[in-house]
């Protein structure tokens, strides 16, 4: 159970969703939210962009062909 006036977060997983205590949720996304910044500096590049784009167009005609 959760105390009064806390606040929960709704995990969604394939098979199954949990109410867990929204500290849970931040301390398990805490490093990916610290790092996003850093990595925004080293990859948020028209370089990189680029370097991406072949990729991007890849998986967009393959999901295409899946469906």
């Amino acid at each position: 159970m959760f105390p009064e006036g806390s606040q929960a977060a709704i995990v969604a997983y394939s098979n199954h969703i949990e109410i867990r205590p929204f500290s849970y949720v931040l301390d398990k996304l805490e490093c990916a939210l610290a790092s996003a910044p850093s990595f925004a500096k080293e990859w948020d590049s028209p370089d990189e962009d680029q370097a991406w784009e072949n990729l991007l167009e890849h998986a967009m005609k393959n999901e295409q062909t899946e469906k």
